[in-house]
């Protein structure tokens, strides 16, 4: 009878596991996964920032004759624009053989150069002179205007690059501002004054949510999401202890922490010739630091729509959960029993 009991053990284990086995049914699914700058990001420090318009026009006239002066003024007040952008894969079993724990392993990976962090910084005027002479109809009034551009300066910076989590990365922009030159006796002097803006910016980690709903049932569970390297692998236990179908979301994916570092300053490159003598030298240096910061940067959720009352959702997959057929389980237990009884008598 001991041995018989074993047997019906032995057939009981066998029968699960190769339902198990049977069921297991790897899967992989990948999604382009892009978080953005908040719009308006500063680069002065945290929060948002705002450009500046404005334009008018100043007239004199005289009877028929008319003389005048319109403008423009646009700035840009200095702001930060960029974008992380990589693969999230998620690899799972679709059918599980019975209800309990399973894993769902999460990865990260950054795609090349499509990563962006950069500054835009500027001011633009324009005016325009004009006279004009308004003639009775059908006779076509006479307008001359002279466009000028009164000034332009930016100073941007911009690099593409590969997201490596904990990775730095570098950008460097100028725009010379005040050339001077002068010949002095039997030497040259040329003289420019420039800005130099050097920035870095380090992405550290990426969070999200996954979510997953027992679809009988509505029961609903979630487990967040944390990436803090794009070499690793997540592997993020869940419970399904109900049978049947559940739906896994990953929702509000973004960059979450972050470094960027801004570095302004102001130089001068002078260069002093003597042909006489055949003298011929230059220096550059940055001599005055006026902007020194560092701050976290605002990043959206992946598939921001405007609206953060929304769900935010990167991607979806669905597992299936599985239970032992009773028929073969009940088929074997009613076997055994009758040749248990059946050895009694």
């Amino acid at each position: 009878m001991k041995k018989l009991l074993l047997t019906l053990i032995a057939s009981f284990v066998f029968v699960a596991g190769a339902g198990k086995s049977l069921a297991a049914d790897s899967y992989q699914d990948t999604w382009i996964f892009r978080s953005p700058v908040t719009p308006g990001q500063s680069m002065w420090g945290p929060g948002t920032i705002t450009g500046y318009y404005d334009k008018d026009t100043w007239e004199y006239k005289s009877g028929i004759f008319k003389a005048g002066f319109e403008w423009s003024l646009q700035a840009d007040l200095g702001r930060v624009f960029g974008n992380i952008e990589g693969n999230i894969t998620a690899e799972y079993d679709k059918f599980v053989a019975q209800p309990g724990k399973t894993t769902i392993n999460l990865s990260y990976k950054g795609i090349d150069k499509e990563s962006q962090i950069g500054t835009s910084f500027g001011v633009e005027a324009y005016g325009k002179p004009y006279i004009g002479v308004d003639l009775p109809w059908p006779i076509p009034n006479i307008n001359l205007g002279l466009p000028l551009k009164i000034i332009q300066a930016d100073l941007d910076t911009k690099t593409d690059f590969t997201n490596g989590l904990d990775e730095t990365v570098f950008a460097s922009g100028r725009h010379d501002l005040i050339p001077f030159s002068a010949d002095v006796v039997f030497a040259s002097v040329d003289c420019i004054y420039f800005l130099h803006n050097d920035i870095s910016f380090v992405p550290n980690t990426i969070t999200g949510t996954m979510k997953f709903i027992h679809l009988p049932t509505g029961t609903e569970k979630q487990t967040t999401v944390t990436f803090n390297t794009d070499t690793d692998t997540l592997a993020l236990e869940v419970d399904l202890d109900l049978p049947g179908a559940w739906e896994f979301s990953l929702e509000d994916f973004k960059l979450s922490e972050n470094t960027f570092t801004m570095s302004m300053n102001f130089g001068v490159n002078l260069s002093v010739g003597v042909p006489i003598i055949g003298l011929d030298v230059g220096v550059e240096a940055d001599f005055k630091s006026f902007a020194d910061r560092e701050f976290p940067l605002e990043f959206q959720n992946h598939g921001y729509d405007g609206d953060p009352e929304t769900v935010d959702r990167l991607g979806r997959f669905c597992l299936y959960v599985e239970v032992p057929e009773p028929a073969t389980l009940g088929l074997l237990l009613i076997g055994g029993l009758g040749l248990i009884s059946r050895r009694r008598k």
